[in-house]
């Protein structure tokens, strides 16, 4: 093959090439400038347009708070947003799924501190707006600047030129080869010569013995979740699972109910509280969310539930407790506890201190034995702002 030829191919596919990725590194350059200027105008319309909303309304009106958060779920850019005070206590908080909202473990208060919102610094950014109010309010934000949709298009036309540019030059080598061992072959059959008989080698064959790969066998030796005899969580996972569940509910802006059931009579005899155990089983499908408490009391938390729709599914499984088991159980043995997430960001010590004391004035309860606590989530909010 042209020597020269070769070069000059290898030259312009190199041009193309460069020329290829310089106008990506331009276009995703130009969609970042105009994506930054677009982060910090729809984060601060978001802003001034909650604050507008709180402050007419201080954040009492269901609809316009829905109407609020639909505005921002239809822009599918902003990923997350936070409003919080000058003190740093929290007012608002939205994220698109969990993975955009982070809160410390451990945290006894929900304030800006303990909230994090994580972003990817290659196609995402994090933008904070100073209100200038009288109220003095912050607002941060995590916005899109970049769709992973776009620079999979983007890659799909790098691939494709590429993919084009290798053909041509494949087709071209190809066909350069061929030309040359036709040249070849018919120098080769100009000259005289006889052909020698061809030596025939034999090459020697290799047997190898197969060997039997045994996999390692591997004892795991992992701690049951459940309780052999009750069938239910042990106690040591519900704080845990409590709290992602309850991470997971305020993510989503979802409501959460948990409840404490205590049985009298189960606290010495455990054939009892097995009894229990099996009716809440067969009431509540969900078993990873039913755990054993102390020797007397179960808990069970109800994802996507308000406490009024709580309150209802439990009296419901009361009725088919004492249904069920009319000799085993009476109305005085059982008595239930709720408390429920109702917009508030609180961890799992909280709700179940509050459970608990639903409980408590459950069981001197005459008529239903069972309680439910109603949070107020303003003077839960103040409660956290002077307790700072």
């Amino acid at each position: 093959m042209n020597r020269k030829l070769l070069l000059a191919i290898n030259l312009s596919a190199t041009v193309l090439l460069l020329a290829l990725i310089a106008y990506i590194l331009l276009t995703l350059l130009n969609s970042y400038r105009l994506s930054t200027s677009n982060a910090r105008l729809d984060i601060t319309r978001a802003s001034v347009q909650a604050t507008s909303l709180f402050s007419v309304t201080n954040g009492s009106e269901e609809q316009d708070l829905n109407t609020f958060r639909n505005s921002l779920i239809d822009n599918s850019r902003i990923k997350s947003l936070i409003i919080y005070g000058r003190n740093g206590e929290l007012i608002y908080i939205y994220a698109r799924n969990p993975a955009y909202l982070k809160l410390s473990t451990g945290s006894e208060q929900f304030s800006r501190n303990s909230v994090h919102l994580p972003y990817n610094n290659l196609y995402e950014t994090r933008h904070k707006v100073d209100l200038g109010d009288e109220n003095q309010l912050f607002a941060e934000g995590v916005y899109q600047l970049i769709s992973p949709n776009y620079l999979l298009r983007l890659a799909q036309q790098l691939f494709f030129v590429l993919a084009v540019l290798t053909l041509l030059l494949l087709v071209f080598v190809i066909t350069a080869g061929r030309n040359y061992r036709t040249r070849s072959a018919g120098e080769k059959d100009t000259a005289s010569g006889e052909d020698s008989p061809g030596l025939v080698s034999q090459e020697p064959t290799v047997s190898a013995t197969s060997v039997a790969a045994q996999p390692a066998k591997q004892t795991v030796n992992e701690e049951s979740l459940y309780a052999p005899d009750s069938g239910l969580c042990f106690e040591q996972y519900l704080e845990e699972r409590l709290s992602n569940e309850l991470r997971r509910a305020a993510s989503f802006d979802q409501d959460l109910v948990t409840a404490l059931i205590k049985c009298r009579a189960a606290a010495d005899n455990r054939s009892t509280y097995i009894q229990l155990a099996q009716t809440l089983k067969e009431h509540f499908t969900f078993h990873d969310l039913l755990f054993e408490v102390q020797n007397d009391k179960m808990a069970v938390i109800l994802p996507s539930t308000d406490l009024e729709q709580g309150i209802d599914e439990l009296s419901d499984f009361q009725k088919e407790l004492f249904k069920t088991d009319p000799n085993v159980f009476c109305t005085d043995d059982v008595s239930i506890g709720l408390s429920s997430r109702n917009g508030r960001l609180i961890n799992s010590d909280r709700i179940l201190k509050e459970a608990n004391a639903a409980l408590k004035r459950a069981e001197n309860d005459s008529e239903t034995n069972l309680i439910g606590f109603r949070p107020d989530p303003g003077k839960f909010r103040s409660f956290l702002a002077t307790h700072k």
